[in-house]
């Protein structure tokens, strides 16, 4: 009896850690759905006069868009985000986005740190 109990906590033990090395992956349904997001959002974008999208890129992963580039100001990088925040599906938008002056006023401080 104590070996079939033994056995029997072995095995469960085994199928417990097979299970918790299982990594998520990605159906191709989910896959499809985050394309259709990555292409609404860039419409959304491209849409607005006021952002400049050419400098934006989009990824979804798991509905969850990411948004990175350069934009033109603070306002812009808001009005991507809650444009892109309105799209059915999208869960999550995480700002990876860069305001241009930001961005040169720190290449300046670099260059005088060099000289």
């Amino acid at each position: 009896m104590k070996l079939h109990v033994i056995t029997l906590l072995t095995l469960v033990v085994a199928l417990t850690a097979c299970d918790l090395t299982k990594k998520p992956t990605t159906t191709a349904s989910q896959a499809v759905d985050d394309t259709a997001i990555t292409t609404k959002a860039k419409a959304a974008l491209m849409a607005d006069a006021d952002i400049k999208s050419s400098n934006i890129s989009i990824e979804t992963v798991t509905g969850a868009v990411t948004l990175t580039g350069l934009v033109a100001s603070e306002v812009q990088a808001q009005k991507a985000i809650d444009t892109d925040r309105a799209i059915e599906g999208v869960i999550s938008v995480l700002n990876k986005l860069t305001v241009k002056q930001v961005f040169y006023r720190e290449l300046d401080t670099l260059r005088v740190r060099v000289t």
